[in-house]
């Protein structure tokens, strides 16, 4: 007796662990899929207690009464559902891919998030008949026991979260961490099994076979992970280049090269290998000497964090000479520097071309993207082994703890920080952060951010959120730049073999440049200085190193109202508001960041 009743509780104990680690990695699949954390965990949360609930009020008399085989029933079908969740919110993100890019986006996007939170219904609804039936089970062996098999099932819970959040997530990522606990939740199905009275030995016999058929195909599953996971994760990143139709959607991605992944505590680090057609090349090299000069350089690469874009090998200079190297010549060579974020080195790379740049503390949370930037040849390649450069102190760490208790004060300060598609992410762009910054500057210092959708007079320009909450951090000198670029270029015309005489030549070669600038300049940053001052619009060579940036770039960097519509009035469009609108600054104690839609799906 003693021993069932150890059973009953120990069955108790990994049913609610598994329901709610199934519940915590739908939520993280989809963050690391449409961004928000906060919403998806939420929402994810609500719908499952909802669920939870539901299948509480469904498990009535007729369901009790059969108790030990319904809940058997019930953990083989959470199993299944449960083990295959993520991948199945896979197959919806490839069918939402198709769909975009064939025009139909409402329709892609109603079909993944009702795919999606139809799973976590069916996992609450499932999970919801569990404590019923498990309180009917202990009170048939004695009364009143219902508070024990909640004490036990709360702290199975509480098991599953601690376990999700330090050791399953960090160590398994999602598609593994499903199946794991899938093979625990059949396990316990299993146990079930034998302690179910008055079964015929032949229908015993064929729920056995069911039973270990499932959980070896899930150790099976557990085992094949790595071969499943870069199958999904090339339908991930390479879905616009096989969404011609449904079956090149969903087929093997065999000719794409496999995606390097590395996972930290905080995030996956993923490097994929996306070569540019001979079009996108062609252009790179009329506004970049870098492959003329450096032929070497590695060609084609992408780093995404969980799953958002950070840097393109094939053209990452643009990005990264704007952000050091205007504020830069804007202000004056600074000594002694602060990055913020950029854990890759492509910024510090920039920044070490000055040799009066005495000092550089870098401070990122993810030692193992420290680890990636020093070590992996690609990167390292690219950022010339910046990380490891004497005049480099790396210091893991929290950028918000670091910047509200050192005692220090810098002469410039970089922010370079993922986009704020988060609540966690959104506290490195809040008034508070930028008050810490502006105190660790020193009287004429600067800093200066890469402000993801913060260029002036888009539809969903973040604009007004950056400029309300930098003043309201107490800054009086706010300017915002671009890495601009010039459509009509004489050097992509000459490599295209096009002259004046040939008009409809030139014609398609200037709507092929602006396309491609499109792609990828226009990118957003503001530089701050504590105390009202001017900035330096003449273009000062300081002799160093730089493959797009120069005089002409510098100067256009300043017309950010350049790219607007005509239909746009920009006399009426104010760049700094004199006076603070405290609904759009963005605070930690009230978010206004991340401000994109609640329906965003990620296709890189």
């Amino acid at each position: 007796m003693m021993k069932r009743i150890s059973i009953i509780y120990l069955i108790t104990f990994i049913v609610a662990f598994c329901s709610i680690v199934y519940e915590l990695l739908m939520a993280q699949a989809l963050t690391l899929m449409t961004g928000n954390s906060v919403v998806r965990y939420s929402t994810t949360i609500g719908l499952y207690l909802a669920s939870l609930g539901l299948g509480a009020f469904l498990c009535g008399d007729r369901r009790l009464a059969r108790a030990m085989g319904t809940l058997w029933k019930v953990e083989i079908l959470l199993s299944v559902v449960g083990g295959a969740a993520v991948a199945f919110l896979y197959f919806s993100h490839m069918l939402y891919a198709y769909l975009m890019m064939n025009m139909y986006k409402t329709i892609g996007l109603i079909l993944f998030f009702t795919f999606s939170y139809g799973v976590i219904a069916v996992i609450g609804l499932l999970s919801g008949f569990e404590l019923p039936l498990l309180i009917h089970i202990r009170e048939e062996e004695k009364e009143k026991t219902a508070n024990s098999v909640l004490g036990v099932d709360y702290f199975g819970s509480l098991a599953g979260g601690i376990t999700f959040a330090l050791v399953l997530l960090p160590y398994l990522g999602v598609l593994r961490t499903g199946f794991a606990t899938a093979i625990l939740n059949v396990s316990a199905a299993l146990v079930l099994l034998t302690y179910m009275r008055g079964m015929p030995r032949k229908l015993f016999a064929i729920f056995s076979l069911g039973n270990v058929s499932i959980l070896l195909a899930l150790v099976l599953s557990l085992s094949l992970s790595s071969g499943i996971d870069q199958y999904f994760l090339k339908k991930f990143y390479y879905a616009r280049k096989s969404s011609e139709n449904l079956i090149t959607a969903f087929s093997q991605a065999e000719k794409w090269p496999d995606v390097e992944r590395y996972r930290s505590r905080y995030q996956n680090i993923d490097i994929v290998s996306y070569p540019a057609d001979a079009d996108a090349q062609l252009v790179y090299a009329s506004y970049s000497k870098k492959f003329e000069t450096d032929p070497g350089y590695p060609n084609g690469y992408l780093l995404f964090l969980n799953g958002d874009w950070q840097f393109y090998s094939s053209y990452e200079e643009i990005y990264h000479e704007y952000f050091a190297h205007v504020p830069i010549i804007a202000n004056k060579v600074p000594e002694k520097v602060l990055v913020l974020g950029g854990g890759d080195g492509l910024l510090n790379r920039e920044l070490l071309k000055y040799a009066e740049i005495k000092s550089i503390t870098q401070v990122d949370i993810d030692s193992e993207m420290i680890k990636v930037a020093s070590t992996h040849p690609l990167i390292r390649r690219m950022n010339r082994g910046s990380i490891s450069d004497p005049r480099v102190t790396v210091k893991v760490t929290d950028a918000f703890y670091f910047i509200r208790t050192t005692e220090e004060k810098y002469d410039a300060i970089f922010m370079d920080f993922p986009t704020p598609n988060d609540y966690n992410l959104s506290k490195l762009y809040s008034t508070e952060f930028y008050s810490f910054v502006r105190k660790r500057l020193k009287k004429d210092g600067f800093a200066v951010l890469d402000a993801p959708g913060g260029r002036i007079g888009g539809s969903r320009s973040d604009w007004l959120i950056y400029s309300n909450t930098i003043k309201a951090a107490g800054f009086k000198t706010i300017v915002p730049y671009l890495s601009r670029l010039e459509q009509d270029n004489p050097r992509f015309y000459k490599k295209l073999g096009v002259t004046e005489e040939t008009g409809e030549k030139k014609r398609m070669a200037d709507r092929l440049s602006w396309h491609m600038l499109r792609e990828w300049t226009r990118m957003p940053f503001i530089m701050m200085k504590s105390e009202a001052s001017a900035i330096n619009m003449e273009y000062r060579d300081y002799g160093i190193e730089m493959y797009v940036l120069n005089e002409a770039r510098y100067r256009s960097a300043f017309d950010v109202l350049y790219y607007l519509p005509e239909i746009v009035d920009t006399s009426k469009i104010t760049l700094v508001p004199e006076e603070v609108d405290w609904s759009k600054v963005n605070s930690i104690m009230r978010p206004t960041l991340p401000s994109q839609s609640l329906f965003m799906v990620k296709v890189p």
